[in-house]
């Protein structure tokens, strides 16, 4: 069941540019700016997160089933907002955080990433046309 995903998931890291680092059971790990910086790191890597949760809401089961799982997925990911980028994000309640987590004055959290528009896009278009488009745009020097 989880190697159709993996294959997904595999095609995703190329077409984001983002490195997999490994596979530990269920947990697949990616990381991006090792092998190559860009100021779009963090972007590239939650937008491989929303098209994950996406492949997996229409992911057939091994019983032959098709779940929705995108009410039962909730992504986390340290990301700040940047202008130009229309991430919905929901923060996540402070007192949750890791004690570790830098919060010297207390403006800093982490967020639950549900989605992304891109603004040249009707919102109404599917995730992964705004991801695309995002993709396109920044690839050809712009802001997406």
């Amino acid at each position: 069941m989880l190697e159709g995903l993996y294959k997904d998931f595999d095609e995703f890291c190329d077409f984001f540019d983002v490195y997999k680092v490994e596979t530990i059971g269920d947990a697949y790990c990616v990381a991006s700016g090792l092998h190559r910086t860009s100021i779009y790191d963090a972007h590239k890597v939650a937008w491989m997160a929303l098209k994950m949760i996406d492949a997996c809401s229409k992911h057939i089961t091994h019983d032959g089933e098709q779940r929705d799982h995108s009410q039962q997925v909730r992504v986390r990911q340290w990301l700040t907002k940047h202008e130009g980028f229309d991430f919905d994000l929901q923060p996540r309640d402070p007192s949750c955080l890791p004690k570790e987590f830098p919060n010297p004055n207390g403006t800093e959290t982490c967020y639950f990433l549900e989605g992304y528009r891109n603004s040249a896009l009707e919102s109404g278009l599917p995730l992964v046309a705004h991801i695309d488009a995002a993709m396109k745009a920044i690839s050809e020097g712009g802001d997406a």
